[in-house]
């Protein structure tokens, strides 16, 4: 499926929240945005999935250039109650350590839900949210974020992934809109 300006999209949790296949591309629009409220600079991100690939027993999809979080290399796996990430040890420095398998972000879910990756607290804001974004207007859902350096929320609709995000980090905040996708 490509998309580039839609009609609204259901929200639904028969779809993953996260589309994963090989090839799957998602092209964002990034702002940078300094505390004087100046844009700094504005480019585009282009987001792959490609795999499926194998970690330790493991099997995901590998993601070049995961948008909003700074998480390091991960393969991410949809399930039934959510998203996984596994750690790529091959990010670390040898000898790389045997990391463990998280649940990412949870789906379905409600409002008020929480959940613990790493040292973030990602909590579910609202399961219905019309979001426009350059690709088009999206039913999303909206998580926020935090830990003790950083605020973010995104917005990810159904069968199509993430359409919008915002993180600050101090006074500094950046923005990603989807401009368009291309699902296998």
């Amino acid at each position: 499926m490509t998309c580039e300006n839609s009609n609204p999209v259901n929200s639904s949790t028969t779809q993953p929240i996260l589309p994963l296949a090989n090839g799957n591309t998602w092209n964002y629009g990034r702002t940078f945005v300094r505390a004087d409220s100046s844009v700094s600079d504005t480019t585009f991100i282009t987001m792959t999935a490609s795999g499926p690939d194998t970690i330790e027993a493991f099997i995901g999809y590998r993601i070049t250039n995961l948008v909003v979080l700074p998480i390091g290399a991960v393969l991410l796996a949809n399930h039934p109650d959510g998203i996984y990430a596994k750690d790529d040890p091959s990010s670390y420095p040898q000898p790389s350590p045997i990391t463990p398998v998280l649940k990412f972000l949870k789906y379905p879910t409600t409002v008020g839900d929480t959940l613990t990756y790493k040292n973030l607290l990602i909590r579910t804001k609202n399961t219905f949210e019309a979001v426009t974004a350059t690709a088009g207007t999206f039913s999303c859902y909206h998580y926020e974020v935090l830990d003790d350096s950083l605020v973010a929320e995104v917005w990810l609709s159904p069968g199509v992934g993430l359409v919008r995000s915002w993180i600050q980090i101090g006074s500094s905040k950046r923005f990603e809109d989807l401009r368009s996708f291309v699902l296998n």
